[in-house]
């Protein structure tokens, strides 16, 4: 019997000091932040666009107009929101979104390319530009969203002249190597 109450009081005590550790484990799980990997979430386009219009209405809530600088006009534009298109796009690592405006002044049709990035799930609009006037493209995507700069050839640049006429290279004070073959004695180029 001795045995037996020996055997049980064994048994009891593993059982006692098994419930212990196994409380003190799960006390310092409990007390363990287990973080979320990172996961970016992939806005929706409803939510990049919502993001666009609540932008803009709060850039334009003092003046009534949308002010952007025109690089071309070389002058501000005060557009009015006429509508954020349906199609988004992802260039890099920002989402975009067309808007279409009119300008109060000029009474230009205006297409602005808005850039939002997306930063642990908050969205926000960090860029801004005219990709339209008038249907006129300043820049166009590719298949793979990287924006393509279109030229316009009244605006493209002269080339500079790489090669001066002789004379202008002639240096007045000029002596002959001594080492240098004659013009006689040189090579020709193209026999």
């Amino acid at each position: 019997m001795k045995k037996i109450f020996l055997g049980v009081g064994i048994l009891a005590a593993v059982m006692l000091v098994a419930q212990i550790s196994f409380a003190q484990e799960a006390a310092v799980m409990d007390s363990q932040v287990i973080e979320p990997a990172d996961v970016t979430v992939v806005p929706s386009s409803e939510e990049i666009r919502s993001t666009v219009t609540n932008y803009i209405n709060e850039q334009s809530s003092e003046t009534g107009t949308f002010d952007v600088y025109d690089p071309d006009a070389e002058d501000i534009r005060e557009l009015t929101l006429e509508k954020v298109q349906e199609n988004t796009g992802k260039s890099g690592e920002y989402y975009y979104v067309c808007a279409s405006f009119k300008d109060m002044n000029s009474n230009d049709s205006v297409d602005l390319d808005l850039d939002v990035e997306n930063v642990g799930g908050k969205l926000n609009v960090i860029d801004v530009r005219i990709h339209k006037v008038n249907d006129k493209e300043r820049y166009s995507y590719d298949a793979s969203g990287n924006r393509i700069l279109i030229l316009d050839p009244l605006k493209v640049p002269e080339p500079e002249i790489v090669n001066a006429p002789v004379e202008e290279n002639v240096v007045e004070d000029a002596q002959p190597m001594e080492d240098a073959p004659s013009a006689e004695q040189a090579a020709p180029v193209n026999p």
